[in-house]
């Protein structure tokens, strides 16, 4: 059971299986959002479901070539682990209070 990268374009995302990645302990599953000032962009490698959905579900989330990181599942199904691409900075925004819930972004 090992990882291997697909294009955005070759998933089908409406039967799409997005899941945590079954190999990687809860502490593993981490999302990074990279930013300089010399770009006008983010940089987003995500493995948090959550982030997954949101991400590719946004109308600004561009995703890098072979971006989408995937593995097999027990059963031999195929699911989607890991995401990573790119994002305008504006679109990345903090709050003054915290979130109540973070099982939905």
């Amino acid at each position: 059971m090992g990882y291997y990268t697909k294009s955005f374009e070759e998933i089908d995302w409406k039967s799409a299986r997005i899941a945590a990645d079954p190999l990687r302990s809860p502490y593993e599953r981490e999302t990074y959002i990279r930013m300089n000032e010399e770009t006008d962009i983010a940089v987003i490698d995500a493995m948090s479901p959550a982030w997954i959905k949101h991400l590719i579900q946004h109308p600004e989330f561009t995703c890098d070539p072979k971006g989408v990181t995937c593995t097999k599942d027990r059963n031999d199904k195929e699911i989607i682990v890991a995401i990573s691409g790119t994002l305008p900075k504006n679109c990345i925004r903090t709050s003054i209070r915290p979130r109540k819930r973070f099982d939905r972004l």
